[in-house]
C-alpha cells in the first residue's frame, strides 16, 4: 500500500494565478486510472496570499483506502 501511494503521480499543469482569487482542479493517476484529486484554492487580500489545497485518493485493492490530506498556507 505504501508503495502504491509513493507510486501515484499528479497530472497537472501549473498556470499562474490571476486576479483576486481562483481555483483549480488536477486528477491524480497512477498508472492511467483516475484515483483521487486534487483542489487548489488561492486567495490574495493586499499583500497576504492564502492558499488551500485538498487531496483526496480512494484506492480499492483487497480494502478501499480514503486518504483526505488538506494543507494551508498564509505568504505574507
Amino acid at each position: 500500500m505504501r508503495s502504491l501511494l509513493i507510486m501515484f503521480t499528479i497530472s497537472f499543469c501549473l498556470s499562474p494565478f490571476t486576479g483576486k482569487a481562483q481555483t483549480a482542479k488536477y486528477l491524480i493517476e497512477v498508472a492511467g486510472l483516475d484515483i483521487g484529486t486534487q483542489t487548489v484554492k488561492e486567495s490574495r487580500k493586499g499583500d497576504t496570499v492564502k492558499v488551500e489545497v485538498n487531496s483526496k485518493v480512494k484506492i480499492s485493492m483487497i480494502f478501499t483506502y480514503r486518504v483526505t490530506y488538506t494543507q494551508y498556507s498564509i505568504y505574507v
